[in-house]
């Protein structure tokens, strides 16, 4: 996944992802949502008092370590709620990552003094779930189904394809409908429904593209493909995205040059407390200021932390920071409070494990494509299990590639030449050296008995043994 600026990334966020159903929810899914808001919400009292009440919509980052950053309100109410929502988006545990190696977008509705109870819709989809339980439907996978060829290819169709009037929007704000539907085993759609309407012109627009398109990558458990329920949205531009510089009239605050520009500022700039220093504290400092017109930051302040000792050098960051790209609201600038986190890290004393290029899902898609059932094997109905141990060594190159029980030859040597021919990996590390590290692997071939057995790939599945030895 190619890195872009946080511009351009939070731009997309508004336009196409603030509304997005997350299927990787926060921070283990809906119903831990839900319980993390019951217990750390905290409704201002002043605000209680005013009767201030509404919806604050948060926008805010995932990193590939599953720490929350660069929190945005998207929709305001009041500094009050604000600031609120924004804490509570910030102390958020961390969050598992194991669908994706990059950074992702996401936003959440934080309500104050709304009745959230919807008795009559959960009841329904209560029995929804269950009956699609039934079925053998399920609403989570290791791997969730995708559309042929990622977001961009998703996105691309949907360009192609919606065909709307702009009257059929009611206001300039983009609309969205939320199509249900089953991915079956063998990518194609299933039962597909309005989970969320918008009106009857688009509700009717967004089930026609959607019934026209093609099969998706479907869903899988330990590579076995599963159908799985799924909510795609399909977002209706509004007119002020209908010009060639929508993404200018809309943006939000960003450091100039972009996401990675500002952790090179912090990283270079940053001085590690020397108390925590010597006693081996790392921390975490969310700081929230405001990006005003003219780029210049103002009234910062700490949000949260998990040690006051590094307050002063994160609010010292901060107030340092050259000028920024201030915000856009329909081509005007803006001013908006914005929060980031700075993050106190001992990196020389850390362990890390190996990582393949891209990640274990890169990794999977490796094994997938790479490992084929040897024509030998399939010929005389040859199964079984191959575990191997390899060493991955300093350089990030697989070698040494040992069996460790008794497995058929043939079936050996294809997962021995796929190991062998890995790209190099970053290599782990023990107290902050570079070190090899012997992993191992359990491939399972399961011989196919339909016809074409030639084009069948084998069910596999892999684990890593504890890495520093």
């Amino acid at each position: 996944m190619k890195k872009i600026g946080i511009i351009k990334k939070l731009t997309i966020a508004v336009l196409l992802l603030s509304c997005l159903h997350i299927h990787a929810q926060s921070p283990k899914g809906k119903e831990a949502w839900n319980e993390y808001l019951r217990n750390n919400l905290i409704y201002p009292e002043e605000a209680k008092k005013a009767g201030i009440r509404g919806t604050v919509s948060v926008c805010y980052e995932i990193d590939r370590d599953g720490f929350v950053s660069n929190i945005i309100v998207d929709k305001s109410i009041h500094p009050l709620l604000d600031r609120e929502a924004m804490r509570l988006i910030a102390n958020m545990p961390q969050h598992k990552t194991n669908e994706r190696s990059s950074r992702s977008v996401y936003s959440h509705p934080i309500r104050f003094g709304v009745d959230e109870t919807r008795e009559n819709e959960k009841k329904a989809d209560s029995i929804k779930m269950a009956r699609l339980e039934k079925m053998g439907v399920v609403t989570r996978a290791e791997r969730m189904p995708s559309f042929p060829g990622g977001q961009r290819a998703l996105d691309a169709f949907l360009e192609k394809n919606l065909k709307y009037s702009k009257s059929a929007i009611k206001n300039k704000r983009s609309e969205r409908v939320n199509i249900e539907f089953v991915v079956n085993t063998d990518g194609s759609l299933s039962y597909i429904g309005i989970k969320k309407s918008a009106n009857p012109q688009l509700d009717t627009e967004a089930m026609r593209v959607v019934n026209m398109m093609p099969k998706w990558k479907p869903g899988t458990i330990q590579g076995q493909p599963v159908a799985v329920y799924y909510v795609q949205p399909i977002i209706f531009k509004g007119k002020d995205h209908y010009n060639d510089n929508a993404g200018e009239k809309n943006r939000y605050p960003s450091f100039h040059g972009g996401q990675n520009y500002l952790n090179d500022f912090i990283e270079k700039n940053i001085e590690y407390p020397l108390t925590a220093k010597n006693d081996s504290i790392e921390g975490r400092v969310f700081v929230d200021f405001i990006v005003n017109t003219n780029g210049k930051i103002s009234d910062a302040r700490i949000l949260t932390s998990t040690d006051t000792i590094f307050n002063e050098e994160a609010l010292r960051i901060v107030n340092s920071m050259p000028k920024w790209d201030c915000a856009k609201k329909k081509g005007d600038k803006v001013a908006m409070r914005y929060a980031i986190p700075i993050n106190f890290t001992l990196n020389d004393k850390k362990d890390c494990r190996p990582l393949f290029p891209g990640g274990e899902e890169e990794l999977q898609e490796y094994l997938y494509n790479e490992i084929k059932y040897p024509l030998e094997a399939l010929l005389t109905e040859t199964n079984g299990t191959v575990e191997v141990r390899y060493t991955i060594d300093e350089k990030g190159r697989t070698k040494d590639v040992e069996l460790l029980k008794p497995a058929p030859e043939v079936l050996f040597r294809e997962v021995k030449q796929a190991i062998i021919g890995m790209p190099k990996w970053k290599p782990s590390k023990k107290d902050g050296k570079i070190v090899s590290t012997r992993c191992t692997m359990s491939i399972k071939f399961v011989h196919p008995n339909e016809k074409h057995i030639t084009a069948k790939r084998p069910h596999y599945k892999f684990e890593f043994e504890p890495f520093f030895h």
